[in-house]
């Protein structure tokens, strides 16, 4: 069985990026636009190996998904990466202070690194 990830992503163009390279690793992706949107799909299923989650979103901003992600006995052990183009110093602490797992800044990652943050999280997709 796949390992799942929740990519919440407000451009369309790089949710398919990050999507279509993903799947083709073998991992079962679901897309949010938003954060609300993937609060809602986390109420619904728990399952999920991993959540992706861009910082500046309409709605409910990543910040707050990590919060109500952290809040949830059942979704604490879930890796939850910022994959974002904020740059700042100080929202890299506010991340680590909310419960991000792990940090990392788009325009600095190609798509090579992301499979490899990925696995480092949660290994291969099988």
């Amino acid at each position: 069985m796949a390992k799942k990830i929740l990519l919440c992503e407000d451009s369309a163009f790089f949710a398919q990026a990050i999507s279509t390279l993903l799947t083709s690793q073998g991992y079962e992706v679901t897309v949010a636009p938003d954060g609300m949107q993937g609060l809602d799909i986390l109420k619904g299923q728990k399952d999920f190996s991993m959540i992706l989650c861009d910082i500046m979103m309409p709605g409910i901003d990543g910040f707050g998904v990590v919060r109500e992600v952290r809040n949830d006995p059942e979704l604490t052990q879930i890796p939850f990466i910022f994959l974002t183009g904020v740059t700042d110093q100080d929202s890299m602490f506010k991340a680590q202070d909310a419960g991000a797992t792990d940090y990392f800044i788009k325009s600095n990652v190609g798509m090579d690194k992301i499979i490899e943050l990925v696995q480092k999280h949660i290994g291969p997709a099988l």
